[in-house]
């Protein structure tokens, strides 16, 4: 039997002979938002289950990470009973506020739990995984309060949030953006007084930090927690958890992309559906692929809404045949996850995943032989709750698109006309024309976005004119017009738009930082197109640089309830970007 451990970050195998302590049908490791509810579900199936948990209380992000309520998701499932009496033990016992209260959540999880014969280890960790070498868990090595462990599996499911156990594993994965690597900011969340007898919460971005480094992870929650000293309200507690959005993306049989996602691929046997916008909390967008700046900035879309099915092979591990990546560690890309982490549907996810591992055992087949109506058919309330029809997230019609694009709202007619060019570039060049400032630039938009030259001429235009009108595509986060425009100068390289993008440099920094870093980004972009151009585009970023400080060159992170704004110095990542292109142009 090979012991795969992970040391400062690297797998290290070794063959062990181990005698294990114990054996479970099941061990899930981390009972948060997902975890809690697969191994109740995996229980109440009939496997035996272990659950391991480095907090001293289950539920994750709900309980120990204050987030008690829901934003988007969909209605159904194991939790719903949960949430039920978790909502009456707060009226019998705690203080009013929030969707539910996460002392009462976590209670009612742990009392389902051990009712359900779940073996919880508090306080405790995975620090090894047992596998035969081909793609099979035998089972853990874990740290608890009595001491060093071994159990034995049948199924693991990584619940950690991270994919601690499957990059232990050696498993593949995806990890943050890749500019500089990293994931989405994290939240720093405080229970307060509310001043009417009940408790609520503040929750503000606390800037980025790895949370697979411990170093880092130190860092950043040793400095969030500082900034609650502005607090408005009386502070009851600061959550014991961080609110990670994101850590590895674990590479599963199937990986749900947001391009793919757009082009209109769908998975026609998901075992829950997900529902949210696409919620990301970075607002250094330059700095995001190209297709998140489209969706994001050039046509402002951070608040559609979709309904996303997710299959089971989004957490069937690829390369291992008993081990699973549930919760926000399933297999999606980077900007994919900002919309399928969101509380319901991990919940949902967790009830599916400890459905087919408890099939998978019962029936002595491979996780992926186990049939998907079995699972279906398990599953509380099906893939959504009876009397609750899906969202509507349509797009619009056809004979409303020329007026949505001339108007300021377009973000939903830019795009649909982009990804369909084909059907509407003649009208389009027809807007292009228009008188209508909004009609004229918005198309050109468009037409950058699906590639077209002759939105080129409109696009120098937004940027030379300092065209800085924002939409109201979506109820927030709308990017000004300009910076749309700056990015799709690059988009569709041409030696004017360096012309054009280095006059606009000069007084960049002073517009604002997103302006300052869209053009940083663009111009070494058009520099990687024309060799020729990289002397004179490197004088620029140096000019660019010369007076950047953390003062002038920072990022206001999204926030809310805390009373104050707050910055994260954006200096060094600038100034790191662009020595790392001058050095990769060898100038």
């Amino acid at each position: 039997m090979i012991l795969s451990e992970l040391i400062d970050g690297k797998v290290h195998y070794k063959n062990s002979e181990v005698k294990f302590d114990a054996g479970f049908d099941l061990i899930v490791c981390g009972l948060g938002t997902a975890g809690a509810i697969a191994a109740l579900a995996a229980a109440q199936n009939g496997a035996s289950v272990l659950g391991i948990e480095q907090a001293n209380m289950c539920g994750g992000t709900a309980t120990a990470g204050g987030v008690s309520g829901y934003y988007y998701g969909l209605p159904g499932g194991l939790f719903e009973e949960i949430d039920t009496e978790a909502a009456a033990m707060r009226k019998e016992c705690f203080a009013a506020g929030g969707c539910f209260h996460p002392d009462a959540k976590s209670i009612e999880l742990e009392r389902r739990l051990l009712a359900a014969g779940v073996r919880v280890e508090y306080e405790s960790s995975i620090i090894g995984v047992f596998t035969d070498g081909n793609g099979h868990i035998c089972g853990v090595r874990a740290v608890t309060p009595e001491g060093t462990a071994d159990f034995a599996c049948k199924v693991l499911i990584d619940a950690s949030g991270e994919g601690q156990i499957c990059a232990m594993a050696g498993a593949e994965f995806e990890y943050g953006r890749k500019s500089d690597g990293k994931p989405q900011p994290f939240s720093s969340i405080r229970i307060v007084y509310s001043g009417s007898g009940g408790v609520g919460a503040a929750n503000f971005d606390a800037g980025y930090m790895a949370p697979v480094d411990g170093a880092d992870l130190s860092r950043g929650v040793i400095a969030a927690n500082t900034l609650h000293r502005d607090s408005n309200n009386p502070i009851l507690s600061i959550t014991t958890i961080p609110g990670g959005r994101e850590g590895r993306l674990i590479t599963c049989d199937t990986r749900l992309r947001f391009d793919d996602f757009m082009s209109g691929e769908r998975c026609d046997k998901p075992v829950a559906l997900c529902y949210s916008n696409f919620d990301s909390h970075t607002q250094d967008w330059a700095f995001e692929e190209n297709i998140a700046k489209d969706w994001m900035v050039a046509a402002s879309l951070w608040g559609k809404c979709f309904v996303i099915p997710v299959p089971l092979e989004a957490m069937l591990v690829r390369g291992f045949d008993n081990l699973m990546a549930v919760g926000r560690c399933l297999s999606v890309d980077h900007l994919m996850a900002c919309a399928v982490r969101m509380q319901r549907g991990m919940q949902k996810l967790g009830e599916a995943a400890g459905i087919t591992a408890a099939l998978a055992t019962a029936g002595r087949c491979s996780l992926r032989e186990v049939r998907y109506e079995c699972i279906i058919g398990k599953l509380r309330d099906g893939l959504i709750m009876e009397g609750h029809p899906l969202p509507d997230c349509s797009w619009p019609e056809d004979s409303q698109l020329e007026e949505i694009l001339g108007g300021d709202k377009p973000g939903e007619a830019i795009w649909t006309m982009a990804r369909n060019i084909s059907a509407y570039k003649s009208r389009l060049l027809k807007c292009l024309t228009s008188e209508n400032r909004h009609m004229s630039a918005n198309a050109a938009l468009a037409l950058g976005l699906a590639g077209c030259d002759e939105a080129m001429d409109m696009l120098r235009n937004i940027v030379s004119s300092g065209d800085d009108f924002v939409p109201a595509s979506s109820r927030s986060h709308n990017q000004a017009r300009i910076l749309g425009a700056i990015h799709l100068l690059a988009s569709m390289p041409e030696r004017e738009n360096i012309d054009v993008l280095i006059d606009f440099s000069h007084g960049a920094l002073k517009r604002g930082f997103q302006e300052f870093s869209h053009t940083l980004v663009s111009l070494i972009r058009l520099g990687d197109v024309f060799e020729d151009q990289r002397g004179r585009i490197t004088e620029i970023l140096n000019t660019m640089l010369m007076d950047v400080n953390p003062e002038n060159c920072r990022l206001l992170l999204k926030n809310c309830s805390t009373g104050s704004n707050i910055y994260e110095p954006m200096d060094k990542l600038c100034r790191r970007i662009v020595s790392a292109k001058i050095s990769e142009w060898g100038l």
